[in-house]
């Protein structure tokens, strides 16, 4: 839950609709939603007080009784959605996916997952790939370049952004002029080395010439 307005800005806020500025506008000055500028002219109203109500403590979570379920429903399907763990925790308690997601927010586990080649498992990659370690472990990197190449365009500029309805959004760019710049270089042990600036794309000639 977040931390209440301060007592501070509740002050300001009223005092400007006080002093004739409507709540709407108030709300715009200081970035506060309109309910809770209403809201606080109702409790000052109401009670002559605009001071945050009492923080009444943590909600109980309905999930917390079945910890272990959870977490052992999670170890067991890691890639499981909300709606299919809310499915197979029904079994002890009738829940929706978002009371899923709060209780893993408690619980602090995250989503994540990193993807490996099935074919890792295959006997023959297996010991290809024990092999390569070994033979990490007598190479000279200094007798490694990697070469990479990259490009920007002049008409990659967003197509779209966010402004109040009735508002538009412009930009400019280059008119008709779709310019391609390539950026090639090779990666050493130690630093980049022989980058290169082509105005254009990269072709084999040129590619060449370089490597040269």
């Amino acid at each position: 839950m977040p931390a209440p307005y301060s007592l501070d800005l509740r002050e300001r806020v009223l005092h400007d609709c006080d002093g004739g500025k409507s709540s709407e506008d108030a709300a715009r000055k200081y970035s506060v939603a309109i309910a809770t500028v209403y809201s606080w002219r109702r409790q000052r109203h109401e009670t002559g007080n605009i001071a945050p109500k009492e923080h009444r403590g943590v909600p109980k979570l309905k999930l917390a009784p079945y910890e272990k379920e959870v977490r052992q429903a999670v170890a067991d399907h890691p890639d499981a959605t909300l709606v299919e763990l809310a499915e197979m925790l029904s079994q002890y308690v009738p829940v929706s996916d978002s009371t899923v997601c709060d209780f893993l927010k408690h619980l602090k586990i995250t989503w994540k997952k990193t993807l490996h080649a099935a074919e890792q498992h295959r006997e023959d990659v297996v010991e290809q790939r024990e092999a390569w370690k070994k033979l990490q472990e007598i190479i000279d990197i200094q007798k490694f370049i990697f070469i990479d190449e990259t490009w920007t365009k002049t008409n990659m500029t967003p197509t779209h952004g966010r402004a109040e309805i009735g508002k538009r959004v412009i930009d400019f760019i280059p008119h008709c002029h779709w310019k391609t710049t390539t950026f090639l270089a090779a990666l050493r042990h130690d630093g980049l080395t022989a980058p290169l600036v082509i105005d254009g794309a990269i072709n084999g000639k040129i590619f060449l010439a370089w490597v040269k």
